[in-house]
């Protein structure tokens, strides 16, 4: 008979939300990017990329059926990661006060939506 230890989860097949403190994640081979924002998730295909444009503080992503704007700090290293098409994941972060180094989220906006 096979049983839990006091430490492992009930339910280990749950996947949580991830941290706000990793802006994205890198992955081998993903076949796209997840967005995380607060109202929500979305997936795009790294198939259906069509343009990337970085200017000041503001990352465009032209998808064959949406944009989608990423707005923040240090977002060069992501567009850098992204080209080579290796970002599995991007996290909105919020607030950019919180900023110090590195590259920050501060929002994720997808074209057509109320939020943008």
């Amino acid at each position: 008979m096979l049983r839990r230890t006091a430490n492992a989860p009930a339910n280990s097949n749950l996947v949580p939300y991830p941290a706000l403190d990793q802006p994205f994640e890198l992955a081998v081979h993903p076949t796209g990017i997840r967005f995380y924002r607060s109202k929500g998730t979305f997936y795009c295909s790294y198939s259906t990329l069509a343009a990337m444009n970085l200017e000041n503080k503001q990352l465009t992503l032209t998808f064959s059926s949406q944009v989608v704007h990423i707005h923040g700090e240090g977002l060069h290293t992501l567009y850098a990661h992204l080209a080579n098409q290796r970002v599995s994941r991007i996290v909105e972060q919020g607030d950019s006060g919180l900023w110090t180094e590195g590259t920050f989220v501060q929002k994720i906006v997808k074209e057509g939506d109320d939020e943008a």
